[in-house]
């Protein structure tokens, strides 16, 4: 719909029109749309408002394993255990777009269409492995079972070399009730083909300060008078536009530069996401300490609660992504004082960025996937479990109740764009994802006999909007707190045959907005949108099923 109606509002309905769009793209229609006369449609104007086309990629993979376990001999605490392996195992993939999608008339950028080339990759590795478990004591005062797991795994990869990665755990069975648990694992990952060889996607992804070159940005960094370096960042949005004119709509009055049209405020971009062939591993080291408990108690109320606390603390480098176009735009605007001091349009984050030459407003972002700098994350999992059957508590009743709760605390989740730069937090932020300072999932039943029915609460608290990382005071908002609940329930009519039902979103819960700005001092009021990977958007709704197992 969009590609006609700009054919159509040409002179002569697009007789003899050629359209174009940043990023090279073009439109032609020799014969005009037959709006008042009658006359065959030429070919041209046809492919220019109509795209049917077939991708494909074909996955290839081969594995060759061996795998030998089992008791090795006895030792005074019990039986020394042990695994060994080695595996080969080969990956291709080859993509090959439509005609069309590499070559054809494309004046606009629908989600999902982006001119493409063919694009294909082949991985191979090389791999052994040992393992053992260690019982070091066994039945003493305090020491029920301690035992010690010992892994080790080579790798060796055509496009990643040789990598080693171990791991050293340890449990603690102290008596009947207590558990303790913990280690750590050194684990090395190798790009895998998608990373590597993916053809190039596009994908419309958040942008919460909107365009650092119109006065309505939210960045400090950005166009606004507040900047110490305005001139500087005019200067480099001018030259990242086009360096050999300054002729853009932009040029003309950088000063009140608002975009291109009635955009304004917009705070999503275009990004054009795919693979790196010059990636390099990841490595992560891990380590973990936790409890797990069980109830000693015989009173039928506890005798069926356990529960488990695990800490952990994950520390990556080189960790592989794809680039945000945020960071993009932050790493060439020297938004952090050292990334691009001279204000450089040819430094390599500006590279990834492109500009219409013309309205001098935003087109897209390179977002290939990167060696980033560095993941570092910490928090505490816990979950509970407890169940009862009601005979037993005098209640009369043959089912059993049961209730099982499932908390992840967030200590902190710090990312580092680039080896030796500055770590952001993005605990209580929906940035990198979503970073919530908990999550909270929590499942109450009843059962008896061969029917289950059971209420599903999920809890997300407030957060941040993802901006907040890198502009704490940011007026643009996050999103409040959220429950949602699904009712659900489960007859076993046999063996073989179970009915299932339910209620998603029994209240209707409408979803959270994210992205609201409503102060009039920035000039950038916005509605926002929502979220959907937090929020539910379908509201209420009810399911019926039969499952067959045979």
């Amino acid at each position: 719909m969009q590609r006609y109606q700009q054919i159509i509002q040409q002179p002569n309905y697009g007789r003899g029109a050629t359209l174009t769009a940043g990023g090279g793209y073009t439109a032609t229609c020799t014969s005009g749309i037959p709006v008042f006369a009658d006359f065959e449609l030429s070919e041209d104007c046809y492919d220019a408002i109509n795209m049917i086309m077939n991708n494909t990629t074909d996955i290839e993979q081969n594995i060759a394993e061996v795998n030998l376990q089992g008791g090795l001999f006895e030792l005074p605490a019990g039986e020394l255990r042990g695994a060994v392996g080695a595996t080969y195992r080969e990956n291709e993939l080859e993509f090959r777009p439509d005609h069309a999608n590499a070559v054809a008339s494309v004046v606009e950028n629908p989600i999902g269409l982006f001119s493409a080339s063919a694009t294909g990759g082949y991985t191979s590795v090389y791999e052994a492995y040992g393992e053992a478990l260690v019982p070091i004591l066994a039945d003493l005062p305090a020491v029920q079972e301690l035992n010690l797991e010992l892994g080790f795994r080579y790798s060796d990869y055509n496009t990643a070399g040789e990598v080693e990665t171990y791991k050293v755990l340890g449990d603690w069975s102290i008596n009947d009730f207590v558990r303790v648990r913990g280690g750590y694992q050194l684990a090395n990952r190798a790009p895998n083909i998608a990373e590597l060889f993916q053809p190039p996607t596009l994908e419309v992804v958040g942008f919460g300060p909107s365009d650092p070159c119109t006065i309505l940005t939210l960045a400090p960094w950005g166009n606004v008078p507040s900047n110490p370096d305005r001139a500087q960042v005019q200067q480099l949005c001018s030259d990242l536009i086009d360096p050999n004119t300054d002729t853009s709509n932009f040029d003309l009055d950088p000063d009140n530069f608002t975009g291109p049209g009635s955009r304004g405020f917009f705070p999503l971009e275009l990004a054009v996401n795919q693979g790196n062939s010059d990636l390099l591993n990841e490595e992560a080291e891990t380590l973990t300490l936790g409890v797990v408990l069980s109830s000693p108690f015989n009173n039928p109320f506890l005798a069926d609660l356990s529960g488990t606390i695990d800490w952990y603390q994950i520390e990556i480098a080189d960790a592989i992504q794809p680039l945000d176009s945020l960071t993009a735009y932050e790493q060439c605007f020297n938004a952090n004082g050292v990334s691009n001091p001279s204000y450089d349009y040819q430094n390599e984050f500006c590279q990834l960025i492109t500009r219409e030459p013309v309205s001098g407003g935003r087109f897209l972002v390179d977002t290939p996937y990167s060696n980033l700098g560095a993941i570092h994350t910490a928090g505490v999992d816990i979950q509970v479990n407890w169940g009862m059957d009601l005979a037993d508590a005098g209640f009369g009743d043959p089912g059993r109740v049961f209730a099982t709760a499932v908390l992840n605390v967030l200590d902190k989740f710090e990312t580092q764009d680039e080896p030796g730069g500055e770590f952001t937090d993005a605990k209580g932020t929906l940035d990198q994802g979503g970073q919530f300072d908990y999550r909270l999932f929590a499942d109450f039943g009843y059962a008896r006999g061969p029917a289950t029915l059971g209420l599903r609460w999920r809890n997300l608290p407030d957060v941040e909007n993802a901006i907040a990382t890198s502009q704490p005071d940011t007026t643009v908002e996050g999103a409040g707190d959220y429950n949602i609940f699904d009712v659900y329930g489960r007859y076993d009519l046999s063996e073989t045959v179970t009915f299932r039902a339910g209620v998603d979103n029994l209240f209707d819960r409408d979803p959270e907005i994210v992205g609201r700005n409503l102060d009039p001092d920035n000039f950038t009021l916005a509605s926002g949108q929502t979220n959907p990977g937090f929020y539910d958007v379908l509201g209420r709704r009810f399911f019926v099923g039969v499952q067959l197992n045979y």
